[in-house]
């Protein structure tokens, strides 16, 4: 651990690099697809190996450990085991890209962090409608601060990519997220019975609408009297 017990959670780059050979305990976490990638960064960048190749060994004595754990934000079994205070910093890269996932990485937020968390976010504003959700979203349960590009630093910043430190709110919690989604799921079983009721509406007209052109049918032909025989009409083809 650092000197002040400082422990970092990273999602999906390396940017904890500083943050490891300053002492920190870092978990750099992503899909299953992508581990063999992230642990090749580390291994080319800061394992003791890395360092001393590149004459930074000097910095072996004061480095943090490192783990890298595979994180699906669909799958509670990824985090629940990841109990506060575990983390005091939590560099989340590249995260806010579809709004589907918003309710997960949400959900992973609420469980890895207390309200002395910082969580800073880095992001490209590509949706302006999922830029919207997740602000709606989080700022539910956490605080809000953007840094301005000005404070950036120069090399490395852009106007589309948007930093964000957000803080957890005292006594946050998912359950406007439980609410949302308790009223969606009534929404859908309400529209589902609607949609069974046409159903039914449509069973039960089909024998009427079946056998109406056949008394349609035989209403138009012609009735004949009884012993009445029908007449042939016969045409002579003229030539």
């Amino acid at each position: 651990m650092h000197e002040d017990g400082k422990s970092l959670q990273q999602h999906h780059c390396l940017t904890s690099i500083d943050a490891l050979v300053q002492g920190a305990e870092v978990l750099l976490t992503d899909v299953k697809e992508v581990l063999p990638l992230l642990r090749r960064n580390y291994e080319n960048n800061v394992s003791p190996a890395a360092l001393k190749a590149s004459g930074s060994d000097s910095h072996l004595s004061s480095c943090g450990g490192v783990t890298v754990a595979e994180l699906d934000w669909s799958q509670p079994q990824h985090y629940s085991y990841l109990r506060p205070p575990t983390f005091d910093y939590i560099l989340a890269a590249d995260c806010i890209y579809h709004e589907t996932l918003l309710r997960h990485l949400y959900r992973v937020m609420l469980a890895v962090t207390t309200e002395r968390s910082t969580v800073i976010i880095a992001n490209e504003r590509r949706s302006e409608s999922v830029q919207d959700a997740f602000m709606q979203l989080f700022s539910h349960s956490f605080t809000f601060k953007k840094v301005p590009l000005a404070k950036q630093d120069p090399d490395y910043s852009h106007p589309a990519i948007e930093l964000y430190i957000l803080r957890k709110k005292k006594g946050a919690s998912d359950a406007n997220l439980a609410a949302v989604e308790a009223k969606e799921a009534a929404d859908q079983a309400a529209e589902a019975a609607t949609g069974l009721g046409d159903v039914q509406q449509l069973a039960d007209a089909l024998p009427q609408l079946s056998t109406e052109p056949a008394q349609q049918q035989q209403q138009q032909q012609p009735q004949l009297q009884s012993g009445q025989q029908p007449q042939i009409v016969r045409c002579k083809q003229q030539i």
